[in-house]
């Protein structure tokens, strides 16, 4: 039997339609007929009941089904493990991202990407950090950038240590205390998000709680509410000094958060070839290896 054959007949028993399967494979309905017959004789066993409706596995079929997708499987891993031997590394590789891709050397990581291996295809999701590690949790994601801790499940690379600044309106007045500021509205981030975490820390350091909590997804949101008057909130120190250089808050000069930032991945998941591919592009750019 050939390995094209075993496709032809996961194609069918998914789709349940000769046609349908055709349109997958990208060849004729009489090819996919015809290999799916010369796989039942040489097998000696019928794999599908036919029907006006169409392709329905028989009995035999639904157990044997089992063994193509793992001989499809075994296939498909020795392929990767040649191509990874050659150093060739292709196909899509998701990777999660914060908003700003001026922290993560994003520009330098695709570009090097591209010269060392053409046949990668990184895909970028962007959202919050929370979010990230859900996403990648979940499978999702093969990889992503995030601020603050990692949960079970992860392993990470870390990449610098950062500083979290509470930012004020830019009215507010030259002797702002804490007390003031827990008086304020905190625009703060869902729960989960390491500025929500570094938020709730900050707070329980000095002891009190914000008197109200406005909640938005991303810091670009944080900072224009600040701008309005709107209330305070935490900030990365790098964002923070951007936004108060163009006048839309003001750095509190008092206490911030410190917090990491790394790359992640699912345990185990480390060694695959693609998220191993992006692993030795951050190390190259971060200056890490």
């Amino acid at each position: 039997m050939e390995l094209y054959q075993l496709r032809t007949f996961v194609a069918v028993a998914r789709e349940g339609n000769l046609s349908r399967a055709a349109k997958e494979l990208a060849t004729s309905q009489p090819a996919v007929s015809a290999q799916v017959k010369a796989l039942e004789e040489e097998l000696g066993l019928a794999l599908f009941e036919r029907s006006p409706k169409g392709m329905a596995l028989t009995p035999g079929g639904v157990q044997l089904l089992e063994d193509a997708l793992a001989v499809i499987g075994v296939a498909e891993g020795m392929l990767a493990k040649a191509r990874s031997l050659r150093g060739v590394v292709e196909g899509i590789v998701k990777i999660g991202a914060l908003s700003d891709p001026a922290i993560l050397r994003l520009g330098q990581i695709l570009t090097l990407s591209q010269e060392r291996h053409p046949g990668l295809v990184p895909e970028l999701h962007h959202a919050t950090s929370g979010n990230l590690r859900r996403e990648l949790l979940a499978g999702n994601l093969d990889c992503a950038f995030i601020l603050g801790p990692s949960e079970d499940g992860l392993e990470r690379r870390d990449l610098r240590a950062m500083r979290l600044v509470v930012v004020l309106p830019p009215d507010a007045g030259a002797a702002v205390d804490w007390d003031r500021i827990c008086q304020m509205q905190w625009i703060g981030t869902p729960p989960g998000c390491p500025l929500r975490l570094s938020s709730q820390a900050l707070f329980e350091r000095k002891g009190c709680a914000p008197s109200r909590v406005f909640q938005v997804e991303i810091e670009r949101t944080i900072v224009e509410m600040v701008a309005s008057g709107l209330g305070a909130g935490l900030l990365r120190e790098d964002t923070a000094r951007w936004a108060q250089d163009r006048g839309k808050c003001r750095i509190w000069e008092g206490d911030g958060v410190e917090t990491g930032f790394a790359l992640v991945w699912r345990k185990g998941q480390g060694e695959m070839p693609r998220v191993k591919a992006v692993r030795n592009l951050v190390d190259a750019v971060w200056g890490m290896c």
